[in-house]
């Protein structure tokens, strides 16, 4: 006879952001956007709206169009201007090296760059985390402007915007 052995183990959650980020983070505070634009949305998978980097999900994403020429970009609305002092971007697992801007606005129209950088990822590990940092600068806006990546696919699964604390 087999004898199964008892568990107190609960069943795994869906993976979700925490609530306070990190203190060894440079950020005072984080947010999660109120709304988010995209330059296009991928028909695969039929739901990767932009919406879905702000859902708090780690099991939904936002995908560009595949065939949409570069650069892309997807924006986020902070609803008001604030003290914006980097990112919290969680690529999706099958993105490759990404080379990418962050631009901030206060009208959604007219961009200023923050950051720039080329991302190293080798398309199939799991998930990254990328945590941005750069000098606070005042946007109610904050775009991630991808110039170009070693495949054409691209998705972003989750972001947070670091802002600093009000004085």
């Amino acid at each position: 006879e087999i004898q199964i052995p008892e568990t107190t183990e609960t069943p795994e959650e869906v993976p979700t952001i925490p609530e306070e980020i990190p203190e060894e983070t440079s950020f005072s505070n984080y947010i999660i956007p109120e709304s988010a634009v995209a330059h296009s949305v991928n028909s695969y998978p039929a739901d990767a709206t932009a919406d879905k980097t702000i859902d708090n999900d780690l099991t939904t994403r936002w995908a560009a169009d595949y065939y949409q020429q570069f650069p892309k970009w997807i924006y986020f609305d902070l609803g008001e201007i604030k003290k914006v002092s980097g990112l919290n971007i969680t690529w999706w697992a099958r993105n490759s090296d990404t080379f990418y801007e962050i631009q901030v606005s206060n009208d959604a129209s007219t961009w200023t760059k923050v950051y720039e950088t080329k991302l190293m990822l080798d398309g199939t590990a799991s998930n990254y985390e990328d945590v941005v940092n750069f000098e606070a600068v005042n946007a109610r806006y904050v775009r991630i402007y991808v110039l170009n990546t070693i495949r054409t696919s691209l998705a972003i699964v989750e972001v947070q915007v670091g802002v600093e604390k009000a004085d």
